[in-house]
């Protein structure tokens, strides 16, 4: 496990910027990061509160406190060292299928799956990190990397009808093996 953060504090509320990096031998590492500020104190506390005490937090509290949070990015990786190979010879046969097969199918899974989210360049952009991940297992990452930063209440606008326009403010892509 090794992390970095850095935790500001301006009047009320907070901001965060964190890298995770969680590792296993002969595993591979996940890797965790975002960053965000205007995180009202007060709202970060009633979540703790919650937590503490196995309550589910007061949302109807802190939904007003939390639209002025600012995001500017956010991504999770997973860089392989050798588990992907292990388990490639394994999860065809689970399947009925030969690993060329199930790896050949497996971006085409991956477009069906998103394209509830009517992003047809999203979800093709994920099918070929997937394909290029499962030939080439070396690492897959998603991210949130807007072109400027997001307020959430900018979130709470779009219409749910149109996941696609998440996606895109968000900046949200999918690469392998970079």
């Amino acid at each position: 496990v090794s992390s970095t953060s850095k935790l500001s504090i301006e009047g009320a509320n907070l901001g965060l910027d964190f890298d995770l990096a969680l590792s296993g031998r002969d595993i591979g590492t996940m890797t965790f990061a975002g960053s965000a500020a205007g995180i009202p104190a007060e709202a970060y506390a009633e979540l703790q509160r919650a937590g503490s005490s196995g309550q589910q937090p007061d949302f109807n509290a802190v939904m007003p406190q939390i639209q002025n949070i600012t995001i500017y990015g956010a991504s999770f990786g997973f860089d392989g060292a050798s588990v992907t190979k292990r388990l490639m010879p394994m999860m065809p046969g689970m399947q009925g299928m030969d690993e060329t097969t199930m790896v050949n199918r497996a971006g085409a899974m991956v477009q069906m799956g998103l394209m509830q989210l009517q992003s047809p360049q999203f979800a093709e952009q994920a099918a070929k990190a997937v394909n290029a991940y499962l030939k080439d297992p070396k690492s897959i990452t998603i991210a949130a990397r807007p072109s400027s930063p997001v307020k959430v209440s900018d979130m709470m606008t779009l219409d749910p009808a149109k996941p696609q326009d998440a996606i895109s403010k968000l900046g949200v892509t999918v690469s392998a093996n970079d």
